[in-house]
Formats: C-alpha cells, structure tokens, sequence
C-alpha cells in the first residue's frame, strides 16, 4: 500500500470526527489539491481516491494485521507523478510516502489519544498563564481612567443643579457665590488629578513604544 504524506495529514485531521465507513475522493480546484469525502464537482460518477471500510475481526492466525475496532484503508496505485508530490515522513511511513496499515493504526490511535487527553485536562491555573502584557493592562487602565473622568463630570454638573436649587432666587448673595466657587474648585481639583492619572498611563505607554504611538479609534498602540 502507498500514501502521499498528504493524503495521510488529511486523514489524521479528520481523526475520530470521521465516519466508521467513509470514501476520500482527490480533486484539483483552482491549481491545489483537496482531499474530500465527495466527489470532486461535476465528477459524480468519481471513484473515490482512497476507501474506509468496517475493519473485519480479525482470525486468531493474522498476526500482524490491523486490530478490530480500526479501519481498513485501500488504497489504489498511484502514478509516479502524483506519488513524488511530497517527500517521505519518517514519521508515517518509510523512504517514499510509504505507510502500512500498521502504521496508519497508530497514527489514528495517536490522535484519538492526544484529544482525550486535551479534553481531560483541567484549565490552566492563573499563575500558570503567567502575567498579562503590560501594554494591554495599561491600555485597560486608560480606558478605565478615561470612563472615571467622564463620570466625575457628570457627578459635578449634578452637584452644580443642586447647588443652584438651594439658592434658587438667591444666586447673588454672598454666601451663594462663594459656596459655588468652593464647589466648582474642589469638583476642578478632583478633575485634575484624574486627568493626570490618566496622562501618566499614557507617558508609561510611550516609553514602551521606541518607535512611537498612534491612536486607533481612541486607543493607543505602539507604531
């Protein structure tokens, strides 16, 4: 039996997903190579590239022979051409593309066992992932900072309604005007800190970035 090196990647990327019984069909579109498990189009009466059959139990005398629960895979011959597309895997098979059923066993066993053990494995612990990039943190904390300072007007246009609600009809005397001014200058300072908070993260972006920074959509990235 003969397998390009192809042919047997797109089986092993199929992997347990395919059917027990199933046809490969080899088709040319636009120039590449495709293996399919329907004929090519246009080419309904194709005969398939490579054969899945139920396996057959095995008698107690065929040592050496595929295992029940495997597949059996015919293969036809190949040209020449075809043949020497892609050069041997030595992990696959021998000098040439060549894979026994043996070997393709094993390969599909290997698959099916590296999934199981994806699957079974439990999510990586935090500390394990190790710690975020700091670009990305900082431009987290931008944004974040960026919301606070939003917020801290609308907070100060609301202490200034409610100012102006206390001393409706009054808004000239003494007393009105200078809690207005306290009011504003400490709603200013507050905004300010903000703001340098957040032009302090931005220098700290700009020091990672030796060749500079843009802002994409309000967002700062290196160039």
């Amino acid at each position: 039996m003969r397998a390009t090196t192809p042919l047997i990647l797109s089986l092993l990327a199929a992997g347990a997903a395919a059917p027990a019984s199933a046809d490969v069909y080899k088709c040319t579109i636009n120039g590449e190579i495709r293996y399919q498990d329907a004929p090519c189009p246009g080419q309904q009466d194709q005969k398939p590239h490579l054969e899945i059959r139920e396996p057959v139990k095995p008698s107690p005398s065929s040592a050496g022979q595929p295992v029940g629960g495997v597949a059996v895979v015919a293969l036809p011959s190949e040209s020449a051409s075809s043949a020497g597309d892609s050069p041997a895997d030595p992990n696959l098979g021998s000098e040439g593309g060549e894979a026994t059923p043996a070997q393709l066993r094993a390969a599909f066993e290997a698959q099916a066992a590296a999934r199981a053990a994806r699957a079974a494995a439990p999510p990586a612990a935090p500390a394990e992932q190790g710690p975020p990039d700091r670009l990305t943190q900082l431009q987290g904390l931008i944004v974040q900072a960026q919301e606070a300072h939003r917020g801290l007007i609308d907070q100060q246009r609301q202490a200034m309604l409610a100012l102006a609600e206390k001393h409706a009809g009054r808004e000239d005397s003494e007393a009105a005007i200078a809690e207005r001014r306290e009011v504003e200058y400490e709603w200013r300072q507050r905004r300010l800190r903000a703001a340098d908070e957040e032009r302090a993260l931005q220098a700290e972006i700009s020091r990672l970035c030796p060749n500079g920074t843009l802002s994409t959509r309000g967002r700062l990235e290196c160039r």
